[in-house]
């Protein structure tokens, strides 16, 4: 899971919008110019839910796992949009809906916490997320050295993975819900079933 958030970032730019290398480098350093501010603030953030006790621990996540499996979560459908965009403009609009998940950790050799992002998506305003069954997985692994989840969304606001709601081993995905306090996100508009 070791990865810069310009790696992450770029990787699902190219999924996403199937933009060129060159593009995505572009769009990229746009947005996130600071990357090493970008990864600090990201891990006093995570530092910060720990402190709260706000977040999934290692332990939960597992039990959680295991009753999660095979579920279904409904979520609300982003209205379709009627006018085309181009490349740029699909970025700008999906950038809130894209989202790093930081897996914290504690390298034992400082007393940093720090990041192995991930890529996550928003699918509704209330929290609820997806990333791949991988991910969750390498967070079970890592009992003893990783010590919470969380998102960061290109606004710099930060939410803790708090609940697991749905997951598929074979679809290689996870439904996870994140503590937005109230605030709304940006769901990313997916289309038919």
């Amino acid at each position: 899971m070791h990865a810069s958030f310009k790696k992450v970032m770029t990787a699902t730019l190219l999924t996403v919008l199937g933009l060129s290398a060159s593009a995505q480098t572009e769009l990229y350093d746009r947005y996130y110019p600071n990357e090493d501010a970008l990864m600090t603030a990201f891990e006093q953030q995570a530092a910060a839910f720990i402190e709260e006790g706000n977040y999934l621990t290692v332990e939960e996540a597992e039990r959680q796992l295991k009753e999660v499996e095979g579920k279904v979560v409904t979520i609300k459908r982003v209205p379709e949009r009627v006018t085309d965009l181009s490349a740029s403009e699909v970025y700008g609009k999906l950038l809130e809906s894209v989202a790093i998940l930081g897996v914290s950790y504690d390298c034992g050799r400082c007393d940093r916490i720090h990041i192995n992002p991930t890529t996550g998506y928003v699918l509704d305003e209330d929290g609820i997320c997806v990333t791949n069954y991988h991910v969750i997985m390498a967070y079970l692994q890592g009992k003893g050295q990783y010590l919470s989840m969380q998102i960061r969304l290109a606004s710099g606001e930060a939410y803790p993975v708090v609940e697991l709601l749905a997951a598929s081993r074979s679809s290689d995905l996870v439904i996870f819900r994140v503590d937005t306090k109230g605030a709304k996100l940006t769901p990313i508009p997916l289309g038919p079933e």
